[in-house]
């Protein structure tokens, strides 16, 4: 790609010779760098749509899951990047948290409910009544 003063690039793809001996055409395109930007922002939602499918099929399909994240500073913020998955799939989030609850959030997919077994309700009720001391309610 060459680039001239006026903020437009020239895509060249050069002759080359499939297998059967014939020439592939020549393409030559002058794009700007607002119209390299709008590919790369723009009309995204099928392909998150399709990211957050990979999540909750590999859920469905897998009998156990691998999960990591990290954190990185961009312009003065902290970010955080949680991968989900294992062998068969892979599924990356960025957040601006690296709570439980954030966690939580990104484990329920779609899912905006949170279930409590009849095992959970004791512990639940002792985490409700810690914090009710910690914070001298």
């Amino acid at each position: 790609m060459r680039s001239s003063k006026h903020s437009r690039k020239t895509v060249r793809i050069t002759s080359q010779k499939d297998p059967s001996g014939l020439d592939k055409a020549i393409l030559d395109t002058i794009i700007s760098t607002g119209q390299i930007n709008n590919i790369i922002i723009n009309n995204k939602d099928p392909f998150h749509d399709e990211k957050d499918q990979i999540l909750s099929k590999g859920f469905k399909l897998s009998s156990h899951i691998h999960v990591d994240d990290t954190g990185a500073r961009h312009n003065g913020q902290n970010g955080y990047c949680t991968h989900i998955g294992n062998d068969f799939f892979a599924w990356f989030k960025s957040t601006d948290s690296k709570s439980r609850i954030n966690f939580l959030n990104l484990l329920r997919c779609e899912h905006t409910d949170l279930v409590l077994n009849r095992p959970d309700i004791p512990l639940h009720n002792n985490l409700m009544e810690s914090k009710m001391e910690f914070s001298g309610g």
